[in-house]
């Protein structure tokens, strides 16, 4: 049978926490039922420190950074021989320079053999709240809301440092309201100007953009003893960059002569910078200015323009415009001026020269007779080469220039200038008058005519079929050859083979 509460005879011992079975004394070690954990209070506070002991034999005390604590009235309460083993110690009014340490809870041993029953240290912290977080770049300090310039693309080191903490801050990097602080290194090292305080230093490697410049750069100090838990530094950003150019008002049709065309280099950089404007085969400068304008734009103005920019960071790269001013062709000159006289079966060349934005297109026109005036095209290249020619190729010509602007068309016609053949007599036998088979009734009678040019117009003029040759104003029986220009009406009795025939004299009519 178990019992309790008594002196063990065999020990020697109070047994109250040990088990006795009459015959046998079993003696239950101390052990911590809790033990202390680490803990933080403000400047002020009242805290406990828990530590329980089961089966406790020993007496309790308490150590800070290895001595003996006593116990003092309305600072630091504990029991020594607490019945139920509560060894727990409460600091009042706590203060970083009294009681900020590390403490451990201790039972004494109560036999030579038995050891100090030892709980692991703990930290008991007096929060003392750091000074307000401060930004430097190469121990420069930038003062809160002062822009800080810093150019684009460069990586920069900057640190925020927050003194006399205890426990140190943690230190937090933001660009507005997005978190930077994985780019950062954090290290908290005793504040040399006040004892058990830290310093923390956090450092921030990172590499601004553009995007960045006008933006609040922050270092955020959390720690607990702040009244809003959280200080923070604010730096605007100047981030300096190269200038980025744009065009507008680049043309989208066509620039017709006459018009207003203006372009504008659109600038984007800090610091402000300067537009340059160049011409294409110009070694000068065409501006000094953000846009250039044409009112009106002539075509001296066609040409290709670019424009840059220039900061105290560097230079843009340049943007081009292409200016080609349109305009109607214009007809400069046509030769031989005076028109041409060719010889039959030579050739002879006809030239324009006309200017237009798009080059002009060329045709040659030569006036055809008829009962209205038509033209007939002869050629569609600035020279007209005439070879073989003949009389068909007589008369006035002119030449066209068009070119198409803005999907309208055009046109600008020469003057005309004549070209006449010259040479022996020549049957037109591609027009529509002059038949090859003339084919009539019995009885009735037959015109066959023939048309032909001559340059000198013919001396003499006759037919002649078989042994029979008949001119111009004679007759032979039935067969009446007319004079010239007179259309007569001679009777055939059966098929002949007539051949015209005109003699070479002198120019009095070209065609007839």
């Amino acid at each position: 049978m178990l019992d309790y509460g008594f002196v063990c005879e065999q020990c020697g011992i109070n047994v109250n926490n040990s088990l006795y079975n009459g015959d046998l004394c079993i003696y239950a070690a101390q052990q911590f039922e809790i033990k202390p954990s680490n803990i933080e209070v403000n400047p002020g506070d009242t805290a406990v420190l828990t530590c329980k002991v089961h089966n406790r034999q020993g007496e309790c005390a308490w150590l800070k950074d290895g001595k003996v604590m006593g116990k003092i009235d309305a600072k630091y309460e504990f029991s020594r021989e607490p019945p139920d083993g509560d060894c727990s110690i409460r600091i009042r009014n706590a203060k970083i320079e009294e009681d900020d340490g590390m403490w451990q809870c201790q039972v004494t041993q109560i036999a030579l053999t038995d050891p100090t029953l030892t709980a692991p240290e703990v930290k008991f912290t007096v929060r003392e709240p750091p000074v307000p977080p401060k930004i430097e770049d190469n121990t420069n300090l930038l003062p809160a809301g002062d822009p800080y310039p810093t150019q684009a693309g460069k990586p920069k080191r900057l640190h925020c440092i927050s003194r006399k903490g205890n426990p140190p801050a943690k230190l937090k990097w933001f660009i507005e309201d997005t978190d930077i602080t994985s780019m950062s290194n954090q290290t908290n090292n005793t504040d040399v100007d006040k004892p058990k305080t830290w310093q923390a230093v956090s450092v921030l490697d990172y590499v601004f953009q553009k995007d960045h410049n006008g933006k609040m750069l922050k270092c955020v100090a959390i720690h607990a003893a702040y009244e809003t838990l959280t200080k923070e530094i604010r730096i605007p950003l100047e981030v300096l960059y190269l200038p980025e150019i744009r065009l507008e008002g680049q043309p989208v049709r066509d620039i017709e002569e006459g018009e207003s065309v203006s372009v504008k280099c659109v600038v984007d950089a800090n610091p402000q910078a300067n537009v340059i404007w160049k011409k294409s085969g110009y070694s000068s400068i065409y501006a000094l200015k953000d846009q250039i304008e044409f009112m009106p734009v002539k075509r001296s103005d066609s040409g290709v323009y670019s424009c840059s920019a220039t900061n105290d960071v560097g230079t843009s790269h340049e943007l081009e415009v292409n200016i080609d001013v349109k305009y109607k062709p214009q007809i400069l000159n046509v030769s031989p001026i005076h028109g041409a006289t060719v010889a039959v079966y030579n050739s002879t060349t006809l030239v324009c020269e006309a200017e237009g934005n798009p080059p002009p297109k060329y045709s040659w026109l030569q006036k055809m007779g008829g009962d209205g005036i038509e033209w007939q095209q002869r050629g569609n290249t600035a020279a007209l080469l005439i070879q073989n020619v003949t009389y068909q190729y007589q008369g006035q010509y002119v030449c066209e220039a068009s070119n198409v602007i803005n999907g309208h068309t055009y046109k600008s016609t020469s003057a005309e200038i004549s070209l006449d053949v010259t040479g022996a007599p020549q049957v037109l036998t591609d027009t529509a008058r002059t038949k090859k088979r003339v084919v009539v009734e019995k009885d009735e009678d037959a015109v066959i005519a023939v048309y032909f040019c001559s340059d000198p117009s013919p001396k003499r003029t006759f037919w002649e079929w078989g042994s029979i040759k008949l001119e111009s104003g004679e007759v032979h029986i039935r067969y009446i050859a007319e004079r010239l220009h007179n259309v007569g009406t001679p009777v055939s009795q059966n098929k002949r083979r007539l051949i015209l025939i005109a003699e070479f004299l002198h120019p009095v009519s070209p065609c007839i």
